[in-house]
């Protein structure tokens, strides 16, 4: 089964945001999408960790996540669907991604 996937980025610049709306398909079928939004999260630097400081600016960390906000897939696609979604967003600097708050992929 060949499933194509489509991607559309939004850059929220006011957030510094950027959503990936993704679109897909199999042959002319639609079946499903989903909408992720990704940021960067501030993490405390090791230095940080180990003398209790909590956020220094200077030494802060960035950290990529994404946030499945919306998704509706098929479940006979489901698995590609999340392992496309899953090599895009690793392409792109992104391992940690959350639906509902709760970690749902890790590369």
């Amino acid at each position: 089964m060949e499933l194509d996937m489509k991607v559309e980025p939004r850059f929220v610049d006011h957030e510094c945001a950027i959503i990936f709306s993704f679109y897909f398909r199999n042959a002319s079928l639609k079946v499903g999408e989903a909408v992720i939004y990704t940021c960067e999260e501030d993490i405390p630097s090791l230095d940080q960790l180990l003398a209790g400081v909590e956020n220094s600016e200077q030494d802060t960390c960035k950290k990529k996540i994404a946030y499945i906000t919306e998704m509706t897939i098929v479940d006979n696609y489901r698995d590609e669907s999340f392992m496309k979604i899953n090599e895009f967003l690793s392409i792109i600097g992104i391992n940690t991604w959350y639906k509902e708050n709760l970690p749902i992929g890790k590369s």
